[in-house]
């Protein structure tokens, strides 16, 4: 169930706050503008993980370096988008 992650600690995969196909919401900023982006879990990456992109066109930055959190690729309109967990909420 739990992978080792880091010393000693334990993550549980199989419980983490969002699933494959759930749809979140969060606001990104950029150039002094907030937008509103709503899409769909598409892949729950562990920590250490690469991601797997799908054939999605990537915008945004972080893509390719990994995360020691349980992370989460959105799928917004065809587009990938690797938020910050903290500023997931369900849509």
């Amino acid at each position: 169930m739990g992978k080792k992650a880091g010393r000693n600690k334990q993550i549980d995969t199989e419980n983490t706050k969002f699933k494959v196909g759930d749809m979140v919401t969060w606001e990104s900023q950029s150039k002094g503008y907030k937008t509103r982006k709503t899409g769909k879990v598409e892949q729950v990456v562990k920590p250490g993980e690469c991601l797997n992109l799908y054939g999605l066109r990537v915008l945004g930055s972080g893509f390719g370096m990994d995360r020691k959190h349980i992370s989460y690729l959105i799928n917004v309109g065809n587009v990938a988008y690797w938020p910050l967990v903290k500023h997931l909420r369900y849509s």
